[in-house]
């Protein structure tokens, strides 16, 4: 029977990745860069330890990622757009690579917030524009006029939750 085990391990790494995947082992989905999905924290970490990078020039991200079972599932980039252009050049280059994207949500919401023994009341936009290539999907969050930031999220969750 060892034999039997031996042979079948074998087998397995040798198949293609889709017959491998129909036998039982997770084919691993590039999310971003160097991240795939089925990678540990400490594989993550270990090309991340500060949890930023660069996505282009003079545009820094924070990089965040979530797991399910202990396994890579998403990975979430936090950028600001207040010294440079970053989201436009980012948009346009997720356009070239996976074509116009569909947009989701594209709202303005209005909400009181406490600051210095005052409330105020403050406005806020949120555009969403999805990408769904094979097995993954990708969302670009876009918050333009005073918070001026956006998140990249690529994850392969089915589940309909962003994270």
């Amino acid at each position: 029977m060892p034999t039997c085990k031996k042979w079948l391990g074998v087998l397995v790494a040798v198949l293609p990745t889709s017959a491998a995947t129909a036998y039982g082992t997770p084919q691993r989905i590039l999310l971003w860069r160097d991240l795939y999905s089925g990678m540990t924290k400490a594989e993550v970490k270990a090309l991340y330890p500060q949890f930023t990078a660069m996505i282009s020039p003079n545009c820094p991200v924070r990089v965040l990622s979530t797991y399910k079972a202990k396994q890579l599932v998403s990975v979430i980039l936090l950028g600001d757009d207040s010294k440079a252009a970053c989201s436009s050049r980012l948009a346009d280059e997720l356009k070239r690579e996976y074509g116009e994207g569909s947009v989701e949500h594209n709202t303005q919401s209005s909400m009181p917030i406490a600051a210095g023994g005052s409330v105020s009341q403050t406005t806020f936009q949120r555009l969403d524009i999805v990408w769904k290539p094979e097995a993954k999907s990708v969302r670009l969050v876009l918050m333009p006029g005073k918070t001026r930031g956006y998140n990249l999220i690529f994850t392969t969750r089915t589940d309909g939750k962003l994270y």
